[in-house]
């Protein structure tokens, strides 16, 4: 079984949708530990369970890092984290799941919402890449059991506009604008499926 097969399998039987992913990324990908599968066989999960932002040249190369986990501490306090980084994007994205008084069918369904919503940029990013500044960065960080969502950009290095959003649309298709890819939604069928076993 590959490390991507051991996703699906995971995610299916927890009925959660899998942030789609180019098979250059599939292929790349390794599970880390139990509900933990990176492209980089290194990464810390802690990481995007605190929202953190990787730095810029913590990125080997500039490959494109996808990172996907169930992560947390004490009873209550777990997220499904998804962290996605490239040249020119940092994003890094959760929903509450997994805490010992949290609602089973309220946290999947959150996060089956948040990863249709992110689906647009999810797949463009797969396209080729647009012409960029280096120093031009987008962070984006949404948390719905923190309560936070935050966009920031950077221009040749140095820090642009800033806004917090409440709906990961807004912020993925301001992403899309920044990152110069086309805004209209093509992308049916670019989810993989999950089904209770």
């Amino acid at each position: 079984m590959t490390s991507f097969e051991n996703l699906v399998k995971a995610f299916s039987h927890a009925g959660l949708l899998i942030p789609w992913m180019p098979e250059k990324v599939t292929n790349r990908l390794v599970a880390c530990r139990d509900w933990g599968w990176s492209t980089d066989p290194t990464h810390d999960f802690m990481m995007d369970y605190m929202l953190e932002f990787e730095l810029d040249e913590q990125i080997a190369a500039y490959q494109p890092k996808y990172a996907i986990s169930h992560a947390g501490h004490g009873m209550n306090s777990y997220s499904l984290n998804l962290h996605v980084i490239t040249q020119n994007l940092d994003f890094v994205v959760q929903v509450g799941w997994g805490g010992a008084f949290m609602e089973k069918e309220k946290s999947r369904d959150a996060w089956n919402q948040l990863v249709l919503g992110s689906l647009p940029l999810l797949n463009a990013l797969a396209q080729e890449s647009k012409p960029f500044n280096p120093g031009d960065k987008l962070y984006i960080r949404y948390s719905d059991f923190r309560g936070i969502g935050e966009m920031t950009e950077t221009r040749s290095g140095i820090k642009g506009f800033a806004f917090s959003f409440e709906k990961i649309e807004d912020a993925v298709h301001n992403a899309m604008v920044f990152l110069g890819y086309d805004t209209e939604d093509d992308t049916d069928d670019q989810v993989t499926e999950s089904t209770d076993e």
